[in-house]
This record gives C-alpha cells, structure tokens and sequence, in this order.
C-alpha cells in the first residue's frame, strides 16, 4: 500500500455514492492520484457491479469475485449504509460535513430519494462538490429516462461509426465491448470535479457538476462534427471512399492488420515486401483510385499473400519501407506486449478474497508525486467500524444501527 501522503490529491476527501461503471471510475481515478475515497454501497446486496462479473470460474457469482467491480473500486475504503432509512441518511450527513467530492449515477429523482441531491446536501456542506453523471444529464426532457451504456453510445453518435469502415450499411452497427461510453463518463466527471475544486478557491463554496454521457460521446466523435457544420456531411461506418487502398484490417497467419496504404509511396512499398507480384501491376490496380474502387479484389490479392506471413513478420517488413500496417493486438498480446511491460503500466494487487491479481495501471507518468493502487476494492462493509468511528459512532451505536438494518 502506498504511502497516501506521497500522492498528487493527498488530503482530498471523496464519497463514491455511485454503482457500476461511470461513478465509481471517476472517484477511482481520484482515489488512485491520492484522495481518500469511502465507497458507500447498500446493505447486502451492494454495488449492481459486484454481480456482472466476468468472475473465475470456480467463483462464478461470488460478489467479492467480480472482475469489474474489482477494478473499479481500488483505492477506496467500502462501507454499507441504507440511503433510504433515516439513520443511514444522517450517517451519510455525518461523512459528508468532512467531504471535499461526493460523486454518484442517479437520475434526479432517484438522488433526491437516496439525499444525494445538490440542493440538501449543500446545506450540510457547503464547500463540497456534487458530481452527478447520467446517460442524458441531469436537465432537459430525458433527464429522467432510465438509460444504460448502450442508450449513451447510441444517442452519441459512437454506434452509428461503429465499426469503422465496415462494407456494408445494411449490416447493424456494432458497439465496441464492455461499457465505453460510461468509462468517458467517468473520466469527464474526474476532470470535471477537480475543475469545481480549482474554481472553489475563487468562490468559496462548492458547486454541482452535471455530467452526460451522451455528450462525453459526442464530444470525443472524430470530425464527426465539423464534417456536419462544414458540409452537412453525415459521417458513418461505411465511411467514404478513400484515395488508394488498401485501407482497413486484414488477416494474416496468425491474426490481424491494419493497412493504411494512402499515398503512391505506400503502394510502391507495399509491391516491394510481397515480391513483386504479377498481380499488382493490373489495371484494376493502376491508381490510387482504381485500388479504392476495386478494394475488394484488391484485399483478396493481399490476403492470399499474407496467410503466409505472421502479423511480426509483416509488421518489421513494413518498418523497414516505413509503411502504416500495425498488428491489431488483442488482449493477451496487450498483457505480453514489451512496450507496456518497460513503461511498468500494469499493477498488482493482494485481495483479500480473490488473491493477487494484476491491473491496468495510469496511462500516464508524473515527475513528482506519485500515482499507485493504494488498497484494493473492498468486501462489502468491509470498513464499517474503521470509517464510522471516524465520525463518532462507537461499538453500541454501530451495534444498534446494524440491527436496524441502517448499515
């Protein structure tokens, strides 16, 4: 465990009031630069991601197993309060007069419900900052909806690009795996919380900060909205037709590249690695746009070269002529990969269930300061007695609040 005052956000103090992915990762982000983060989860049954797994298979269903709430939640003490009984509203209270940051995932009405809305909590703490992120916001007609990733991505304009450069418009459009959209709503929070921090020391008090996932979405589309506003181009996964060819992802002996062959540079190098061959010099290949017209029987051509030759093999081939084909990495080449493993990206962790299990790390390095997984994710109430005792609540009112099912 890092030592927490070696940290960028020492001496911040933030509660993860959120479930599944966007709250508990923006919080997570702060835990792990250093702030103090007291995960609050329901009695029992805890945070929805302690139930989505992927769990190992020997543990399958096991909540102190899931995989995603695993990562989601190191860096963070965990405590259960009932949200919705009065004494766990006024042990919530309790915590958050001492807060800096309290962040959470619920519509407005469902956060008014839980005491987690701005306007009440501002009154028991005025310095603190209240960061809610949802799918559409927290204001306008959709403010309410009940929405997941899947609606965020979609009314974002991701879906509608995804997957990029596909052949066919009548083919559905594919999100990309896991929770995307929810992840960009939790870095926007991150970043848009330690604003509000910044912006405190000018005002003197704390503020609400609304986040929506749709818009994190949107924002992050590339050219998506310039094309539109310049030439009402709509952009979309088929894309347009580009100057040469071949552009896109191939397969090879033993798994995928991405071709980027733009310029007559590129094709010339491209002749040379697979040999010259006879092939390539037909006129339906003769320019740039004859190869984007006739991509098809181009890709056909280069594949049938290529079910000879590894993605290492033809990626250092395509080094030496300096042309843009990389190997399309999966998960177990990412974990293996040198570049990754010289940058000491990944973490390791000892859980105190699911033993010691590695992570990814910070896309990032800093010169001071340092950044770490400074605990892992907690048991459900793990820290109960430690954080409550820190508010006040000795052995017989944690005695009485247990059998009255407020913690």
């Amino acid at each position: 465990m890092s030592d927490p005052q070696d940290a960028m956000l020492a001496g911040l103090k933030v509660i993860d009031c959120g479930e599944n992915v966007s709250a508990p990762y923006a919080a997570k982000l702060m835990g792990d630069l250093g702030a103090e983060v007291i995960k609050v989860e329901a009695p029992i049954v805890g945070d929805v991601a302690r139930r989505r797994g992927p769990f190992p298979r020997e543990h399958e269903g096991d909540p102190e197993y899931s995989g995603l709430f695993l990562a989601l939640n190191t860096s963070k003490r965990g405590i259960t309060l009932d949200l919705l009984h009065p004494d766990g509203r006024a042990l919530l209270d309790r915590l958050v007069k001492h807060a800096d940051v309290l962040v959470h995932n619920y519509t407005p009405s469902r956060a008014k419900s839980l005491g987690l809305d701005y306007e009440r909590l501002s009154i028991v703490n005025d310095q603190l900052v209240v960061t809610q992120i949802t799918v559409y916001g927290a204001t306008g007609p959709k403010a309410e909806w009940m929405a997941h990733n899947l609606n965020g991505v979609a009314a974002g304009g991701w879906l509608y690009m995804s997957p990029g450069y596909s052949k066919d418009m009548e083919l559905p459009p594919l999100k990309t795996f896991g929770q995307q959209g929810d992840f960009q709503g939790g870095i926007h929070g991150a970043l848009a919380t330690m604003s509000a921090l910044f912006a405190r020391r000018a005002i003197g008090r704390g503020q609400w900060v609304d986040v929506s996932i749709q818009e994190a979405v949107a924002a992050a589309l590339e050219l998506g909205f310039v094309k539109w506003t310049y030439n009402q181009e709509v952009s979309h996964r088929c894309g347009t037709l580009g100057p040469s060819a071949p552009y896109g992802i191939l397969r090879c002996k033993d798994g995928l590249l991405h071709f980027l062959i733009l310029e007559e540079a590129h094709w010339a190098g491209l002749k040379k690695i697979m040999g010259y061959p006879e092939w390539a010099e037909w006129e339906l290949f003769k320019t740039g746009r004859d190869r984007a017209l006739n991509q098809d029987a181009l890709e056909m051509q280069v594949e049938e070269w290529l079910k000879d030759h590894t993605m290492q093999e033809v990626y250092e081939m395509a080094r030496e002529e300096r042309l843009p084909i990389v190997p399309v990495a999966d998960m177990h080449a990412l974990f293996n990969m040198e570049q990754l493993k010289a940058r000491d990206y990944f973490a390791q962790l000892e859980h105190p269930a699911a033993g010691k299990l590695t992570y990814p790390g910070a896309p990032f390095k800093l010169s001071t300061r340092a950044w770490a997984l400074r605990r892992p994710a907690p048991l459900l109430g793990q820290h109960n007695r430690e954080v409550l005792a820190e508010v006040g609540v000795d052995e017989q009112e944690l005695v009485r609040l247990q059998k009255a099912g407020a913690i």
